[in-house]
């Protein structure tokens, strides 16, 4: 028979996380809307852009169910990523990595912070 004390994992409220854009991040989001809306064209930028803040705010619940990033080597905090594929959600050549680490809440604290770091095109890596 398992046994739980009155603080344990079972009864606590899950976190709830507030999702921040890096500077960089928004800087890399803007350039890929001005690229899309070259081409495909300006309509689907629209959605995309205002898709990837939509996606963006997920990361406020259960943000640990995304993989560390395989560039989390080159960075002094986990980081992971959340892969982003538009607003089609198909598997395409527009999908998009959004890196970011996540800052637990301390004690007396209650909500924890993702930070979103970069917004990078899935092909191309850090330097896109």
């Amino acid at each position: 028979m398992v046994q739980f004390n009155e603080a344990s994992e079972q009864d606590s409220e899950p976190v709830h996380y507030l999702v921040e854009w890096t500077e960089p991040a928004l800087l890399e989001a803007d350039a890929a809307y001005l690229r899309l809306s070259q081409y495909p064209g300006p309509d689907y930028a629209i959605l995309w852009y205002e898709g990837l803040f939509v996606v963006g705010e997920t990361l406020s619940t259960l943000p640990r169910i995304h993989s560390v990033a395989p560039e989390n080597e080159g960075y002094n905090v986990e980081a992971r990523r959340l892969l982003y594929y538009g607003p089609s959600r198909r598997r395409s050549s527009q999908v998009y990595r959004l890196l970011f680490h996540i800052i637990e809440p301390q004690e007396d604290e209650a909500e924890g912070v993702v930070r979103i770091m970069h917004v990078w095109h899935g092909t191309k890596g850090p330097q896109a």
